[in-house]
């Protein structure tokens, strides 16, 4: 069960069970789906690296070992997760830079080597997915000489393609958030660890890079996440080992970043780990990191977004609250009141079939878990929103 909330602005964060491997920092979180978060690797408690893994369970609330990484133990490795598979990409052992890229699959426990990355070693990039597809960006050589080279993965045909480079300095311990239709590449530091503020949008059907809003504060190392108009930043190193513990969001429709109040319970921290969830209790689980006392962390948080997850919407269609108690408000224009509306359960099974006016929903019967909603009026035709049920 959850084990104590703490409310910050719009914001509730919820103390989980802390992660059962050693306090690190530097290691990696791989959404496998919506109900597990794979998080290993990293720099341990007595500088060790490591190459373990633990399976994070969204419903349950509790950890499992997984199988370790069968390779050098490793930092600053960079991933992503593809139809239930993730995918961890080269880091830094104690020889160096690694070139070498792993797959694992949750149904059978195990990890198999697929096509290197066909380019320099490389570690301290940073990784995502979208469409099927694996990118990664920037990062550091064997140097400590930075980059900005942006690759693809394809994992039908086990094939990497390089990408046009992320403009603006070569930077590495960037964040990158995954949005509906183009990826947020932003911060990260220089080749002098200057932190960087500057921000790019990588169009996924045109495959251009286009300029977008500035982080409110130059960093680096901190945890982004991103889904749909979901796009968040947590923490980091703004320089000179100073961390933070700030929340910003990211909102594309306006190309503008907002600052969320955070409170206790974090403390300051860089090198930290999330994962994103739009199933049961879906949002941001963050943890682990080397905080402002340097000490190397085991916590693990649950952060309820402050709007809920949902597909994208169109016009001024909202469901609130979402997560839902007991009721749900489905609001729009005033000519959605002549709509219909729809909601199923992730077996296809309808809860519930009514037209969509003012009067709340009541879903206090409805099992825990995620719904879709299918909404159509005469105006705006079908549209869809992702419901949770606590």
């Amino acid at each position: 069960m959850l084990i104590v909330p703490f409310a910050a602005g719009a914001q509730t964060w919820y103390a989980l069970p802390d992660f059962p491997g050693t306090g690190r920092d530097d290691g990696i979180a791989l959404t496998l789906d919506i109900n597990t978060i794979l998080v290993g690797t990293g720099l341990e408690v007595g500088w060790n690296l490591t190459s373990d893994f633990w399976s994070y369970d969204i419903l349950t609330q509790t950890w499992t070992p997984a199988m370790d990484l069968p390779s050098t133990p490793r930092q600053y490795t960079a991933g992503f997760a593809i139809d239930g598979i993730g995918y961890v990409v080269g880091g830094l052992d104690g020889s160096g830079p690694v070139v070498d890229v792993w797959a694992y699959d949750r149904s059978l426990d195990t990890w198999t080597p697929v096509a290197p990355l066909p380019a320099f070693a490389r570690y301290a990039a940073i990784g995502w997915s979208h469409g099927g597809r694996g990118f990664i960006a920037g990062g550091l050589d064997a140097n400590g000489t930075p980059t900005n080279e942006c690759w693809s993965y394809d994992p039908t045909t086990d094939q990497w393609t390089q990408l046009t480079a992320v403009p603006g300095p070569p930077r590495h311990r960037t964040h990158a958030m995954d949005l509906l239709d183009a990826a947020l590449i932003c911060g990260g530091a220089d080749s002098a660890y200057n932190a960087l503020g500057d921000c790019w949008l990588w169009n996924y059907t045109s495959q251009q890079w286009t300029i977008a809003a500035s982080l409110p504060v130059a960093v680096f190392n901190g945890a982004a996440i991103g889904s749909y108009d979901l796009a968040y930043l947590i923490g980091g190193d703004v320089g000179g080992d100073n961390f933070r513990n700030d929340v910003w969001r990211y909102l594309p429709a306006t190309d503008q970043w907002i600052t969320l109040t955070v409170g206790p319970p974090l403390n300051p921290r860089r090198g930290a780990v999330i994962g994103f969830s739009d199933g049961w209790l879906g949002g941001a689980f963050y943890g682990t990191g080397l905080d402002n006392s340097f000490v190397r962390e085991q916590d693990w948080w649950h952060l309820e977004l402050p709007i809920g997850l949902h597909e994208r919407e169109t016009g001024s269609l909202l469901a609130f609250p979402n997560p839902i108690d007991d009721l749900v408000q489905i609001r729009g224009a005033d000519h959605c009141n002549e709509g219909t509306i729809t909601v199923s359960d992730l077996a296809g099974s309808t809860v519930f079939r009514g037209p969509l006016t003012t009067t709340p929903i009541d879903a206090s019967v409805w099992s825990p878990g995620c719904y879709t909603a299918i909404i159509t009026d005469p105006v705006e035709g079908t549209r869809v929103l992702r419901l949770m049920k606590r």
